[in-house]
């Protein structure tokens, strides 16, 4: 922060200094979408999912996040070593 300081007989002395914000509260989670919201028929088909976070923060204006994973309610039926076979 650069600074300046003019007295009554116009003599000016100037600064500057460094300040530091640091933010002391978590960011806060408004809302997470996915797109789609509901995949059907349930058909072992790979389909590409957005996850949209909006959130908050005190001291950053663009808080980033980060989607660490996804899951299926449904089981997989799949070919492949996680798969498991369906109940008929």
């Amino acid at each position: 922060m650069h600074c300046s300081s003019t007295d009554a007989h116009s003599n000016t002395a100037t600064g500057s200094f460094h300040v530091t914000v640091r933010g002391t509260f978590p960011p806060t989670v408004l809302v997470t979408v996915a797109n789609p919201t509901l995949l059907a028929p349930a058909d072992g088909r790979m389909v590409n999912v957005t996850v949209t976070v909006i959130a908050t923060d005190l001291t950053d204006p663009h808080p980033a996040s980060t989607i660490t994973g996804v899951t299926s309610n449904q089981p997989n039926t799949g070919p492949g070593p996680d798969a498991v076979s369906p109940v008929r």
